[in-house]
């Protein structure tokens, strides 16, 4: 457990809609972790962002798509080269 901080937009049915990671904390290297690389995330206020209980990642290879995943859901996209992601993803929440 990492013990970061996850900050959620609650929809109406109060189920967290966006979950978002530290980016500080998805790049340091884990033993047993996934790693993906060159990826266009994204991210808001230096998280990356997640998507439904941060089972779905918000980034791809291919830029374009990016764009319109921050369309629908705001944010910034940005280029990290490596991001180390959990098998079960609420090891990021402490």
């Amino acid at each position: 457990m990492l013990g970061c901080e996850v900050m959620a937009f609650i929809t109406e049915s109060k189920i967290p809609k966006y979950l978002y990671v530290k980016i500080s904390d998805a790049i340091v290297p884990r033993d047993g972790y996934t790693v993906m690389l060159n990826r266009w995330w994204v991210t808001k206020d230096d998280c990356l962002v997640y998507y439904r209980d941060m089972l779905h990642p918000q980034c791809n290879t291919d830029v374009r798509i990016t764009k319109r995943l921050c369309e629908i859901s705001g944010g910034v996209v940005k280029f990290i080269p490596i991001v180390y992601e959990p098998h079960n993803c609420y090891d990021y929440v402490g």
